[in-house]
């Protein structure tokens, strides 16, 4: 079986893509997803199964366990990176409430495995 392409890698390709257009819908992947916030792990969906919702207007901007529409998942949340090398996240920090209120930093570095991790949280997503 190949090996899921980490999510820096799809960010690229995307952000290529949409540096060529204006504006894209956005859509969504099915693939692996993580939320570990203060050291508690609230997703580790390693299946193939979590929705991962992607911008696709060229910020790298996406959100895990949700496809925004239909689906949204116990906990989520949002990582929009800064463009600098790091990136802020928020996330819904309630079982079931329907916004990312909740600010977990803007500390946030890519790491392996297509992970973003900050003081409070790591987030990843992989197809």
């Amino acid at each position: 079986m190949p090996r899921p392409l980490p999510l820096h890698a799809i960010l690229a390709v995307v952000t290529t893509l949409c540096a060529t257009a204006v504006t894209a819908d956005p859509y969504v992947i099915k693939g692996s997803c993580k939320l570990v916030v203060d050291g508690t792990t609230y997703l580790d969906m390693r299946n193939g199964t979590c929705p991962i919702w992607m911008e696709n207007d060229g910020t790298g901007r996406f959100w895990i366990n949700t496809d925004r529409d239909v689906y949204l998942g116990d906990y989520f949340a949002e990582v929009s990176p800064a463009g600098d090398g790091t990136a802020q996240a928020h996330w819904n920090g309630t079982p079931g409430a329907t916004h990312a209120q909740g600010y977990l930093g803007d500390d946030l570095t890519m790491g392996a495995g297509g992970c973003w991790t900050g003081k409070r949280v790591t987030v990843c997503a992989a197809r």
